[in-house]
């Protein structure tokens, strides 16, 4: 029964980490085809 418990645990965290890294890379694939990214990318390329 613990084992159970345990594997439970870790199959919830390893959904919750894919998750969570497929949502980030959707939201950076929008802010990249957004028009103000190259605004934004002129702005950030001065302070380098």
């Amino acid at each position: 029964m613990f084992t159970f418990g345990l594997l439970q645990k870790v199959k919830n965290i390893t959904f919750c980490a894919a998750a969570f890294s497929l949502t980030s890379f959707c939201q950076a694939n929008d802010f990249a085809n957004n028009p103000e990214y190259n605004n934004f990318k002129a702005k950030t390329k001065l302070m380098v």
